[in-house]
Parts: structure tokens; C-alpha cells; sequence
């Protein structure tokens, strides 16, 4: 999935279509004609002569069918390119560097759904790794019976009808006859979130213990680098991208395997 907020210039995100699209007949004459202008002021931008203007992007946005989020970002960096003084340079400056933070938190970035501020559901729901396994578990056909759940999780069936009941409370399940269906499976915490480090907690000691009896089906990957501060920046897209990647997997695929993935990356 491309990441439009990897490019620090409006040319760059121009010359990534072109470049991606070499093999498409006409694609420069389909761009110039979307972007209302001469195929030659195309050529003269690439060749760094010319530069693009707003009213040329707005075409491309809906060629390219940015999110409003991208779309924004591409007219705030074309607007910094082009900035007339230093006040109306600094300004759009901020607004490109805060586009690319709201890129980074994964709640904008995927607009998924929270449980809000109801501090006592947060607590509980957060509270171990178990409620959430438990909750996304149920959208498995094969594990909507407490028995099935405590059998696949290795949990005692009194924690599974507890945690069931939870659920229900929460309004997060619904119970047809002796099954229970997932409501609203796919949350996410904001980056500001206090429950942030208590599920990431959770989650990353559930894997150690899982370590200890690791299966081949399991990947684990650690390591410390050091490196460049625009590589760095770099490989933190790469792993907002993959992450993008994961969600557009998973959304249409079919509820067979309960797993778990975690992803660090951070600054030492």
C-alpha cells in the first residue's frame, strides 16, 4: 500500500506514479489530461524545471484516489513549496509535520473504532490479554461455545464464562441460543491512551510465556540498529506501511485463525 506521507515533495509523489506506471501506454498524456494542463509542463516538473500547482493536484488527488487525510497532506506540501514569505512557509511547514503525526497514530490513520471514555469498560477490557483473545475469538465460527474457547485458549471454562459475561455487559457480544457472536471486533486505542501500555504489556508477556513452547507456525524477530536519522524516519514508514498492509489483509479474510501480532519500533 503506498504511503504518500514517505514524501517530503510534491515531485517525489508525482515521480512515484510515473515511475510505477512505466509500463501503462499514454499514463504521462492520462495525468496531464486529469491534471488540466500540457503534457509538457508533466515532463518539466519531472525534470525539476516547473513545479505543481494546487490546481493541478486537485485532479491527481481523485485520479489517485488519495484519503482525505493524503489529499491534504499533498495540497499542505505543495502550498510549503510554493509559499510566497517565511510566515506563510513556517505555517504550512506545521501543517505538513502534523499531517505526518496524525498519519503516524494508527487511530486516525485507520478511523477504527474505540470503546470511548467509559473508564470502567477501558479498565476491564484492558485489564489482561484475555477478554480481547476472547472477543476476536468469537468472530472464528469454530470457538462461539465457552467450551470451544476454553479448549483453543487452554483457559479453565469458569474464566471463559466470566470473561463471556464481561462481554455481554460491555456490549461488545450477543448470545443466539448456545453461541456467542463478536460485536464491534476491531478496536484501537489512541496513541494518548493510559490503557496504551497496560494492552501492550499484556499482549508482549503472553508472548514470552508462549516462547517458552514456540511452535514452528511462530516468527519472532529481535533486533537493535543504529543508523541515519532519514533512514530511521524511513524504516518507521516501513513499518506504518506494513502494518497498513496487515489491516487490508485482513479485513476480507475469512475468520479461521486466532493470532497475534506485535510490532516495535522506537527510538533507544
Amino acid at each position: 500500500m503506498l504511503n504518500y506521507f514517505q514524501f517530503k515533495t510534491s515531485t517525489e509523489i508525482l515521480k512515484y506514479h510515473v515511475q510505477n506506471n512505466e509500463s501503462v501506454r499514454g499514463y504521462k498524456a492520462e495525468i496531464a489530461v486529469v491534471a488540466r494542463c500540457q503534457r509538457s509542463y508533466i515532463s518539466q516538473i519531472l525534470s525539476g524545471s516547473q513545479q505543481l500547482k494546487v490546481e493541478h493536484a486537485v485532479g491527481l488527488a481523485e485520479f489517485w484516489k488519495m484519503s482525505a487525510l493524503e489529499r491534504d497532506y499533498f495540497f499542505d506540501v505543495i502550498h510549503c513549496e510554493q509559499a510566497g514569505n517565511s510566515a506563510l512557509k513556517v505555517y504550512y511547514t506545521k501543517r505538513v509535520n502534523d499531517a505526518r503525526q496524525r498519519a503516524a497514530n494508527l487511530s486516525d490513520r485507520f478511523g477504527v473504532d474505540e470503546l470511548g471514555s467509559n473508564q470502567e469498560i477501558l479498565s476491564d477490557y484492558y485489564s489482561n490479554w484475555i477478554i480481547g483473545a476472547v472477543h476476536v475469538g468469537l468472530t472464528i465460527k469454530e470457538l462461539q461455545t465457552p467450551s470451544a474457547l476454553a479448549h483453543r485458549l487452554g483457559l479453565p471454562l469458569s474464566v471463559i464464562d466470566s470473561t463471556l459475561k464481561s462481554l455481554l455487559k460491555m456490549g461488545l457480544a450477543k448470545q443466539e441460543q448456545n453461541k456467542f457472536i463478536a460485536i464491534r471486533p476491531v478496536l484501537h486505542l489512541p496513541a494518548t491512551s493510559p490503557f496504551n501500555f497496560i494492552n501492550h504489556n499484556n499482549w508482549r508477556i503472553k508472548s514470552l510465556q508462549q516462547a517458552a513452547t514456540e511452535s514452528e507456525n511462530a516468527t519472532r524477530y529481535t533486533a537493535i540498529y543504529s543508523l541515519s536519522r532519514q533512514d530511521s524516519e524511513t524504516l518507521r514508514q516501513m513499518v506504518l506501511q506494513f502494518i497498513d498492509q496487515t489491516r487490508k489483509l485482513v479485513a476480507p479474510s475469512q475468520e479461521e485463525e486466532l493470532v497475534g501480532l506485535l510490532i516495535d519500533y522506537f527510538v533507544v
